[in-house]
């Protein structure tokens, strides 16, 4: 958590978007926040162009609940309809795949 004072000279306080950054061979990637309520961020900065990467959603049971197989630089998955529970995210890029944990609240 951080605080900002305001032109006024009160304080907000803002909960910090916890975000993992990894890597696919040369491509850093970020992904925030995890635990997610109703949206997940995923970037892809370094991608060339006319680059795409595929971005997979699956559920415990193995069951693929979203896909894009064009996802460029900010992606952004709507968590919203999905129960709580934990989720996998796998990201492929030029044949070299990742997969991570997600958490959603």
């Amino acid at each position: 958590m951080y605080k900002r004072q305001t032109s006024q000279g009160d304080s907000i306080y803002h909960q910090e978007q916890p975000e993992i950054k990894d890597q696919i061979g040369e491509q850093q990637i970020s992904i925030y926040p995890n635990p997610v309520q109703s949206e997940i961020t995923v970037k892809i900065p370094e991608l060339e162009e006319g680059e795409y990467a595929d971005i997979s959603l699956y559920g415990q049971g193995g069951q693929l609940l979203y896909r894009n197989e064009k996802a460029g630089y900010n992606n952004i998955i709507n968590f919203s309809e999905f129960p709580a529970g934990i989720y996998f995210m796998t990201i492929t890029i030029r044949e070299k795949s990742i997969q991570w944990k997600v958490v959603k609240e």
